[in-house]
């Protein structure tokens, strides 16, 4: 009787005393329309995120099947010139893992163009769209980066 007592309570303290996975990795992370740096690690939790689009794709998963993911295959709208986006990755015995995305909008440079004709009077111009119809034959265009 002593044996069965001691054989149940064994099987029940082994049942008992499964662990639960603490794997919280990310096994990927990509994100469309912009360019991130360093390149992924599941190690690593900060990452620089810059675009010069208005809005990104951001696409991961867990390392485990067990894991749960907050922040995967989501659409951005770049609305300001900077925001930090989260992703956490909880394990099944809760312990959690943040990865970090600062993502930036890179400006757009659009350059003056300087108007010139031959008569030398200049028109400085910050947006213009040029075409061969629009431009007459005695005119010289110059592109200023600033």
């Amino acid at each position: 009787m002593v044996d069965l007592i001691v054989i149940i309570l064994v099987i029940v303290i082994s049942c008992g005393m499964q662990t639960k996975s603490n794997n919280n990795y990310l096994s990927y992370l990509k994100i469309n329309n912009a360019n991130i740096t360093p390149e992924f690690n599941k190690k690593q939790t900060n990452y620089s995120v810059t675009t010069s689009e208005d809005a990104i794709s951001i696409s991961c998963s867990s390392e485990s099947s067990k894991a749960k993911t907050d922040g995967c295959d989501k659409r951005l709208e770049i609305t300001s010139n900077s925001l930090v986006h989260t992703i956490k990755v909880t394990a099944e015995d809760k312990s959690v893992r943040t990865y970090t995305l600062n993502i930036v909008k890179d400006e757009v440079i659009i350059p003056s163009v300087v108007i010139t004709s031959d008569t030398d009077d200049k028109e400085v111009v910050s947006e213009i769209e040029l075409s061969a119809n629009v431009i007459p034959g005695n005119v010289n265009v110059t592109y200023q980066w600033y």
